[in-house]
């Protein structure tokens, strides 16, 4: 058996895993988009990344979208990836996938599964206390209520 140092362990994980602070929300294979959720250090900036494929490594450009209001939050892709902005179409588009029922998450939309994979995430506040509204929401006043309303991502400038 071939023995592995640490770096090429971690090269691996990170091939495997693009970011060890993202993890995907979702994903629809027939439109060629999926959604990341990001794992900031604060909470000022709450946002995902929307991205122009259905994989994070294949994907040219990356929307980084509030979570809070209909607006794009600038930052520096290290991979690489063009900021992308929505056309018309494309911010249609967007809203019709959040609206849609989740596969992953049964029973709640694309938004919603963004809410629970995103307070997970930053919280690690389980999947079903979100789902159920069950979290302590003195305890974790940053996290997002399952019935919260998506922002009209229409309005995108």
């Amino acid at each position: 058996m071939e023995e592995k140092h640490f770096k090429d362990i971690i090269k691996e994980v990170n091939e495997t895993f693009p970011l060890l602070e993202m993890s995907m929300a979702w994903v629809d294979v027939r439109a060629k988009r999926c959604v990341w959720v990001e794992n900031p250090n604060t909470h000022e900036n709450d946002y995902f990344k929307y991205l122009d494929s259905f994989s994070y490594k294949k994907a040219n450009a990356v929307a980084r979208l509030s979570m809070k209001s209909p607006k794009y939050l600038n930052h520096t892709d290290e991979d690489g990836k063009e900021a992308w902005v929505l056309t018309n179409k494309e911010k249609k588009e967007l809203v019709d996938l959040m609206n849609s029922p989740s596969e992953a998450r049964k029973g709640f939309t694309n938004w919603q599964a963004t809410i629970i994979q995103y307070n997970f995430d930053n919280f690690y506040i389980q999947p079903e206390e979100t789902a159920n509204g069950t979290f302590n929401k003195k305890k974790f006043p940053n996290a997002y209520d399952i019935n919260t309303p998506m922002p009209n991502y229409l309005e995108l400038d």
